[in-house]
């Protein structure tokens, strides 16, 4: 039988899940981030909290992989992989490729993309 979750659910695991990888926990919530991936992979937040923890682990090529992959792939919230994508180049020193996807969104509606470009490159 397969499992459907309803919004909530999804909300609240993804919470969840986020929290536990900024509070340093993130490889005890990898299952729920595989679980949202399988279930519901046209949604980027498993692939989202799969690359969190790749970059808490320092491993921000793997974090650029994932997530490029799934803005590829993922045809929700791709807005939020795009700027978790961001601060991946940035942190991995990859700043070019950074300021470049930046100017790529630049001017289109995501308030999340333009914050995290601002943040990075100015000031």
């Amino acid at each position: 039988m397969a499992t459907q979750l309803d919004e909530n659910d999804i909300l609240t695991l993804t919470e969840i899940g986020y929290a536990s990888v900024m509070y340093g926990t993130g490889d005890d919530v990898e299952p729920i981030f595989e679980v949202l991936t399988l279930l519901y992979p046209e949604n980027s937040a498993g692939s989202i909290g799969h690359a969190i923890t790749h970059m808490n682990r320092g491993n921000f090529n793997g974090a650029i992989d994932i997530l490029r992959s799934c803005i590829n792939q993922c045809s929700d919230n791709t807005d939020e992989a795009k700027a978790i994508l961001m601060l991946a180049l940035f942190l991995g020193g990859r700043n070019d490729e950074a300021e470049q996807l930046a100017s790529e969104v630049a001017g289109n509606d995501s308030g999340i993309v333009n914050t995290m470009a601002a943040s990075l490159f100015n000031g």
